[in-house]
């Protein structure tokens, strides 16, 4: 039954692969209002939860637990080192994140900076062309539901990337070391980000080892949900808020 759930479960991450690059296509050099990224976010969130609400069914009429699937308390029973070397880099990490938050909102000055760096056309990359455009809210209304997209990915792929696919690894490669286990469903996480070109793999699988090396040291998707809610939502705070522009 662990194979039948990884095979779709690799279906899965090959088609949001396809999809997220046909999407970035159609959506290159079109100039988004208001209505326009509200739509999108608000699309975000309902194809975020989808994967969960297919595979926890699926998982529970297995036999497999939500408990298997990392809903449980924090534990720090792992390796001593592995432990500390993972907590003091997601410690600094979130630091980084929380100060650069901070600069944004006290210097506009940097928010000019980094809004002139965001907009300015990519021709290599029509992926950075289209975040550039969807992923940095500029409005209240904006804000508002980007909080919704960060909060639905930092649940739903912790759920699935490290919970779901972990929980499988290890269970159809028992042997095998743990770190193999990390590097493997880091990979994979990273693949899923195809449309993101080779520099957004690159970046998402070593996002997805730190994540894995948290889940595997707190024994729990807790800190791991709510560090990748914060790295998506510190997006929000990359450009001043603006009245929306509808033209």
């Amino acid at each position: 039954m662990y194979i039948f759930l990884f095979s779709l479960f690799l279906v899965y991450v090959l088609v949001m692969a396809i999809w997220g690059f046909v999407d970035i296509k159609k959506l290159k050099n079109k100039t988004f209002t208001e209505i326009d990224k509200v739509k999108n976010y608000k699309e975000g969130i309902l194809i975020g939860w989808i994967p969960v609400l297919v595979f926890i069914p699926i998982c529970l009429f297995l036999n497999i637990s939500l408990y298997d699937l990392g809903f449980r308390l924090i534990n720090l029973n792992h390796n001593f080192w592995f432990t500390l070397i993972t907590l003091v880099i997601c410690g600094i990490f979130l630091i980084i994140v929380l100060l650069q938050m901070i600069s944004y909102l006290a210097s506009e000055k940097k928010r000019e900076e980094i809004r002139n760096q965001l907009l300015k056309p990519d021709q290599k990359n029509h992926y950075n062309d289209v975040m550039a455009n969807i992923a940095f809210p500029r409005t209240f209304k904006e804000k508002k539901y980007f909080f919704g997209v960060s909060l639905t990915a930092g649940i739903c792929e912790e759920i699935i990337f490290r919970g779901l696919l972990l929980f499988l690894l290890q269970a159809l490669f028992p042997s095998l070391s743990i770190v193999f286990i990390i590097i493997i469903a880091s990979a994979i996480f990273g693949i899923g980000h195809f449309y993101q070109g080779i520099t957004g793999i690159i970046k998402t699988t070593v996002g997805g080892v730190v994540f894995c090396c948290l889940y595997v040291v707190t024994n729990s998707l807790i800190i791991g949900i709510i560090g990748h809610f914060l790295m998506d939502f510190s997006s929000a705070f990359l450009l001043r808020e603006e009245e929306p522009n509808e033209n």
